[in-house]
């Protein structure tokens, strides 16, 4: 099932929260549209292994954060796995495909055994064309994570 939600303005709101937006794609902390301050942001822990393998593919990737510091990690005791939202700006089509692609890779890599249908929760964040923000999210197969990119592509504009 693929949801298109309205997203808090990502700039105004990193200002707000003293964080800097680096790379292609950013992984945005939990609570990032909802803290009452910085302090209350966390990274999930399935971010780390994720941003290498985007890194291995030439996906410049960053993770908001304020200057100088590092976010601390939320630790599930689960056998889901845990992404961070991720906000994509000025990536073309065939980086989309690439980053979808890296996503279901790892997931179904990290599922599979344990789950004969490996499942996913995973939401991407891009800027539509009117300057507001789309969160765009996924939940289902691993297999289904391409279908996220005819909706990124339809609210960013760039069919």
């Amino acid at each position: 099932m693929i949801e298109v939600r309205d997203f808090v303005d990502v700039e105004d709101r990193s200002k707000a929260l003293g964080l800097s937006l680096l790379g292609d794609v950013t992984f945005l902390p939990r609570h990032f549209a909802d803290a009452g301050d910085a302090d209350m942001l966390v990274s999930e822990t399935d971010g780390l292994d994720l941003g290498k393998l985007l890194h291995d593919q030439g996906i410049d990737v960053g993770i908001a954060k304020r200057d100088g510091e590092t976010l601390p990690l939320i630790v599930e005791n689960d056998a889901f796995v845990h992404l961070p939202d991720l906000l994509i700006t000025g990536l073309g089509s065939a980086s989309v495909t690439v980053i979808l692609g890296v996503v279901a890779n790892y997931v179904y890599n990290r599922l599979v055994g344990m789950f004969s249908n490996p499942q996913v929760k995973f939401s991407i964040v891009t800027k539509a064309p009117d300057g507001g923000y789309k969160r765009i999210s996924y939940e289902g197969p691993v297999e289904g994570l391409s279908q996220l990119k005819d909706a990124i592509e339809n609210v960013a504009g760039t069919e």
